[in-house]
């Protein structure tokens, strides 16, 4: 529902049945003493449902691929975000003036960085936020990725996690052969990309069930093969 309870400065907690999957335009915005919020089963965020609400920490469920503009500004009190691996972008001061000091911590489980919404030469996903002293946590991996994308590379500290969701090789079940890639998916409809280390795609396309094949001719390095939610650094 879009502006379903906002602006109710008392609502501190609420409890919904699995069924729900999205929240609409400002459905929280302004509830303040909502510090809490179970995001496990919601697939779908509304321009600024969250906005200045009292949510101390976030954690996205796989599945939502993109948040909208301003969904979680002026999160004053928010001092820790996870991001599902599906994200793929993020709207214009979604994050803003949550905090940015040295105990803040992003973790973000997308291999790719997600792209920002950019004003002119820089990301204001974070405006109002001194993000150089958040720490940032990304795959291992994707360091390189994260330090040279717009927005991103505004972080000081750039980490990967102990526990990444890269995968090894036996669990893509890949193999380099002459001038392909072969890869044996057991489910059709998941992408398949091949990016270099500063992000730029090579190719994408959607699998099929059984053996699938990208061509690599003139590749040489390091590059990163993703299919589905599971990634790995491949040396070609």
């Amino acid at each position: 529902p879009q502006e379903w309870i906002s602006e109710i400065l008392t609502l501190n907690h609420i409890t919904f049945t699995n069924n729900l999957k999205k929240i609409g335009y400002k459905a929280f915005s302004t509830c303040r003493n909502l510090k809490k919020f179970d995001f496990s089963n919601i697939d779908s965020l509304g321009i600024e449902s969250f906005y200045s609400t009292g949510l101390t920490e976030i954690n996205l469920a796989s599945g939502i691929t993109y948040i909208p503009d301003g969904t979680f500004g002026n999160c004053q009190s928010l001092k820790k975000i996870t991001l599902p691996s599906t994200i793929a972008s993020i709207g214009a001061l979604a994050f803003s003036s949550f905090g940015g000091s040295p105990t803040d911590t992003i973790i973000v489980n997308a291999t790719i960085p997600p792209a920002l919404s950019l004003f002119g030469n820089d990301g204001n996903v974070f405006g109002g936020t001194y993000i150089k002293l958040a720490l940032l946590v990304v795959p291992s991996g994707s360091e390189t990725l994260y330090q040279n994308a717009l927005g991103w590379k505004q972080f000081n500290k750039i980490v990967t996690k102990l526990e990444s969701p890269v995968s090894n090789q036996k669990d893509l079940n890949y193999k380099l052969q002459g001038e392909y890639i072969y890869l044996n998916v057991k489910k059709s409809g998941q992408k398949i990309s091949l990016h270099d280390l500063k992000g730029q795609k090579i190719t994408e396309y959607i699998s099929v069930t059984g053996e699938n094949k990208i061509k690599i001719t003139s590749l040489n390095g390091i590059y990163i093969l993703n299919i589905g939610e599971n990634s790995i650094k491949i040396k070609i």
